[in-house]
């Protein structure tokens, strides 16, 4: 059907109808896609193929399923195929210098299909004497948040001496989540008596005209370890 426009020309039609999601043009009316194709969006595009890691669906299919195993983050694309949870950490290394260690790993063997790979550290503390473990307290300082980091190394210090420490390394990716499985490596190390217990506060507790009354805090897991204390002064 053509109209008049207000100048008495003819107007030609513009646009075109467009078929819904599930469905592609064919000539003049919209067709249901085929078994084992899927069209996400309403578009003039036609159906296309399932994406790999999928499972044919049935026709009119507005998106194709995940094998099991293999899934698809909220963010990911309809024609994107379905991803998995990397594998584990390669190489996890920790290398103890005093109250420090150096945490190093290698990038997972399979990242499962995708390049969002990030990593998490935690830390198991044991005590060789009693053979009590229990995760890592809050005085154990890492370089950088333990979670979500992009590179493949951390710096953990304040360590308490004559400790054994697990590092649990974890991979992940966007469908992580997703997953039961977790991709965790592990390195454990021992850190030896090689510098003196950190001294955590210092009081006074009183004073005369001629001497200070002080007290200090240490650790009580190291307390066993001190057997002396050094005061020094200087005037002012």
């Amino acid at each position: 059907v053509l109209h008049c426009n207000a100048e008495g020309e003819w107007l030609v039609p513009i646009g075109e109808c467009l078929c819904r999601a599930g469905y592609e043009k064919a000539g003049e009316r919209c067709r249901a896609c085929p078994p084992g194709s899927f069209k996400a969006t309403v578009s003039p595009s036609s159906c296309q193929p399932c994406p790999p890691h999928t499972l044919p669906p049935p026709a009119a299919a507005t998106s194709c399923p995940c094998q099991d195993g293999f899934f698809r983050a909220p963010s990911d694309p309809p024609a994107d195929p379905c991803t998995r949870p990397p594998s584990p950490p390669q190489s996890v290394t920790a290398v103890g210098l005093g109250a420090t260690v150096q945490l190093r790993w290698s990038p997972p063997a399979e990242p499962g299909g995708r390049s969002d790979v990030t990593y998490s550290v935690t830390c198991e503390q044991c005590w060789p004497e009693s053979g009590e473990c229990r995760p890592c307290d809050g005085g154990v300082r890492y370089s950088q948040p333990p979670r979500g980091l992009k590179g493949t190394g951390v710096t953990v210090t304040d360590l308490e001496p004559h400790v054994n420490y697990t590092f649990s390394v974890e991979a992940r990716n966007g469908v992580s989540p997703y997953s039961q499985q977790r991709s965790v490596a592990t390195a454990t190390i021992s850190v030896n008596q090689t510098e003196p217990p950190r001294v955590t506060s210092v009081s006074l507790d009183g004073r005369t005209a001629t001497s200070l009354d002080l007290s200090w805090t240490v650790p009580p897991r190291q307390q066993s370890w001190v057997w002396k204390y050094e005061v020094t002064y200087s005037k002012k």
